[in-house]
């Protein structure tokens, strides 16, 4: 029998499947401003991250950036405010 996490939409379609590669946790990280956490150590891994906190933004009428570049392995942020943004993140 198989292990993992499969989540699954409102119309129960497979949105998620970690069954086939297991998910790693590496750390926990408050961002502000710009930055990115390279992943690099990690080949044929992708990244993943979940918010604990909001994203707050850095200036009146910024827009707060959270993603990954998969191609470069990195979690990327840019224009977040000073406050305290906390991510959790791996790869999978």
């Amino acid at each position: 029998m198989g292990a993992g996490l499969q989540v699954f939409n409102e119309s129960e379609g497979l949105s998620l499947d970690l069954t086939k590669r297991p998910m790693k946790v590496l750390g926990r990280k408050e961002i502000s401003g710009n930055g990115e956490i390279s992943l690099d150590g990690y080949p044929g891994m992708r990244p993943w991250y979940l918010t604990e906190s909001q994203l707050l933004v850095n200036e009146e009428g910024a827009y707060p950036v959270l993603r990954i570049d998969n191609a470069s392995r990195k979690i990327l942020w840019r224009n977040l405010g000073a406050g305290r943004t906390k991510i959790i993140y791996g790869v999978y």
